[in-house]
C-alpha cells in the first residue's frame, strides 16, 4: 500500500516541486517549493510554483531519500542529495 502512494506521488512531486535556484556559484542544488493547479476558462489546468516559506520543507530530501532506499530506487540518490542541499544552501544564505 505505501509503495503505491509513494510511487503515485514521487513523480509529480520531482516533474513539479523541485526547482534549481539562482546561487551565485551555479551549485547543483535543489529546492522544493509548492504546487497549486488552477483550471483556465478553456479548461487547460496550469500549475504554478510556489517557492518555499517555511523549513518544513527540508523533511522532503529526507524522506525521499528513505523512499527511495525503501522502495529500491538507488537512481534517485543524487536528486535527494541536491534537495538535502539546497536545504543546507538556503539555511546558510
Amino acid at each position: 500500500m505505501y509503495k503505491t502512494i509513494y510511487e503515485a506521488a514521487i513523480t509529480p512531486a520531482i516533474k513539479h516541486n523541485l526547482f534549481r535556484p539562482m546561487t551565485p556559484g551555479s551549485d547543483d542544488t535543489l529546492i522544493a517549493g509548492q504546487t497549486h493547479s488552477r483550471k483556465s476558462g478553456s479548461g487547460t489546468i496550469r500549475i504554478e510554483l510556489e517557492p518555499p516559506d517555511q523549513h518544513l520543507v527540508c523533511f522532503k530530501g529526507a524522506l525521499m531519500a528513505l523512499g527511495g532506499k525503501l522502495f529500491t530506487h538507488p537512481d534517485r540518490f543524487s536528486l535527494e542529495r541536491n534537495l538535502v542541499d539546497g536545504c543546507v544552501y538556503t539555511y546558510r544564505s
